[in-house]
């Protein structure tokens, strides 16, 4: 009897976060502490050019140390779905928006 494996080299890819900060007036700064938090999405797209999303990495951060920068390197440019379709993988980033409570200086509220 014999067995023959297709020997097939995995295909990968990567993607590098990288923050910038923008003033009101459009200029960029760099602020030295601080810290975000994404989520890195994969976005699979078949052959017939259907696709869907899922998060890939959950509540990934950067900061002010990271120089507001990350790689991924290595991850999957290609899958078999569950329907034995190839499809076609790329990644993007979602920063997660915390809210923050909110504090006004100086305002007063009269009811009546």
């Amino acid at each position: 009897m014999t067995i023959k494996v297709a020997n097939e080299k995995t295909v990968t890819t990567e993607i590098t976060v990288d923050k910038k900060w923008f003033r009101a007036d459009g200029t960029e700064f760099h602020p030295q502490d601080g810290e975000i938090s994404y989520n890195l999405i994969q976005v699979l797209t078949t052959e017939g050019g259907e696709s869907s999303e899922k998060i890939y990495k959950s509540g990934e951060t950067l900061t002010s140390q990271d120089g507001w920068q990350k790689t991924y390197s290595n991850l999957p440019a290609a899958d078999i779905n569950g329907n034995g379709e190839k499809e076609i993988c790329t990644y993007y980033v979602k920063e997660i928006l915390i809210a923050h409570p909110a504090s006004y200086a100086g305002f007063r509220s009269s009811a009546g």
